[in-house]
């Protein structure tokens, strides 16, 4: 390595240095709050614990020999900044251990989304089995600011990752989305963004030892990288969250139209061009985000042909016309025909995906 490498080489590791000791300022915020949380019942990463000191300057006290790897802090659990901005926290709800994450929003920005989480997490919807809206645990009014909400819900998982190994279980995801949709749709309420990024999934069935909400692929005690059952050895539940576009229909006013809310999918057909200011059917665009987001994110990209089956059926979700589009409960009876004609093969078969390598799928090809 040259002297200019190595310079450069050492300015990035004081690069990273400074950016994972230095806290940002959405940190900073939950870190005043800590207290406060503390008193709830609510427990926050060292990091985010008022007084917290990095703990790779601890350290420094072991002879040369032993600081090797214990002083790099990118092999410390306190390095791991927030993911999502000050939009949500990880936290130990110390009552029984639980592992929770809280989300924080404007009550002046979205005026409907407590309401609606709430309402769904009520007692008479709680326990339904085909509710796939993410519970709601707690509620209050941060401390700092009272236009801002703070509601604690189960730790979920992004519900792509770790990727599907068979298209069972892609099938049993898809089962659950579409029950649950049509849940949401059956109480007059329709979600808005019900793209792949607000499709999230209780994983701690498959973890024996928990996960690292910062880190994922890391155990939560920092203790090696987190092992994980597949989806068939122990299925999970799907949830959908994030109810800030929503909206609550009173039936008897009939068929809903409301103005585009711009949602994560920008390709929704009824918000492009001139369609941009005309009310469209709420519950069809739902339709069609969810067929999207399987499309975007299973069959468009699968390797194979064993996606094939859906194909007609996503087509039909996703036509360009909104008043063309199957209601949900068509979707749910169409895809319960296809279920009924797959057969264990097909179940069992591998996915996998343009792009993916072969080392990307040794672990799941051994697995099955």
């Amino acid at each position: 390595m040259t002297g200019g490498q190595s310079d450069s080489a050492s300015d990035d590791s004081e690069s990273i240095l400074t950016e994972i000791t230095n806290l940002f300022a959405y940190e900073k915020r939950w870190i005043a709050r800590q207290p406060w949380l503390l008193e709830r019942g609510y427990q926050l990463r060292p990091r985010f614990r008022q007084g917290w000191v990095p703990s790779w300057r601890k350290l420094t006290w072991l002879p040369s020999w032993a600081q090797v790897g214990l002083l790099d802090p990118l092999n410390r659990e306190d390095s791991v900044p927030l993911e999502h901005g000050e939009l949500i926290m990880d936290a130990v709800r110390l009552s029984d251990g639980a592992f929770v994450a809280m989300k924080m929003f404007r009550k002046s920005e979205h005026p409907h989304e407590l309401e609606i989480s709430k309402y769904f997490s009520s007692p008479e919807l709680a326990h339904d089995p085909r509710n796939h809206c993410a519970p709601i645990l707690d509620t209050f009014d941060a401390p700092d600011d009272p236009d801002k909400i703070i509601m604690v819900m189960p730790l979920l998982k992004r519900f792509d990752k770790p990727p599907f190994e068979t298209v069972g279980e892609l099938v049993a995801c898809i089962a659950q989305l579409f029950e649950g949709l049509q849940f949401i749709h059956e109480h007059n309420v329709a979600h808005r963004d019900c793209f792949w990024p607000n499709i999230m999934m209780d994983a701690s069935p498959m973890y024996p030892i928990p996960y690292h909400p910062g880190e994922p692929t890391h155990r939560r005690d920092w203790k090696g990288k987190v092992w994980h059952f597949s989806r068939t050895q122990r299925p999970v539940r799907y949830f959908f969250i994030d109810f800030g576009l929503s909206r609550r229909y009173d039936p008897a006013h009939g068929l809903p139209r409301e103005l585009p809310i711009i949602p994560a999918d920008k390709s929704v057909p009824e918000h492009q061009g001139v369609h941009y200011n005309e009310p469209s059917d709420p519950f069809a665009t739902d339709i069609y985000l969810l067929g999207n987001a399987i499309r975007d994110r299973f069959t468009s990209r699968c390797g194979s042909e064993n996606l094939h089956f859906l194909d007609s059926l996503l087509s039909d979700m996703t036509l360009e016309n909104p008043a063309s589009r199957p209601r949900i409960h068509e979707v749910v009876k169409n895809f319960a025909g296809l279920q009924a004609g797959l057969d264990e093969k097909l179940l069992g078969s591998q996915l996998s995906f343009e792009g993916e390598t072969y080392r990307a799928q040794v672990p799941r090809r051994f697995r099955l």
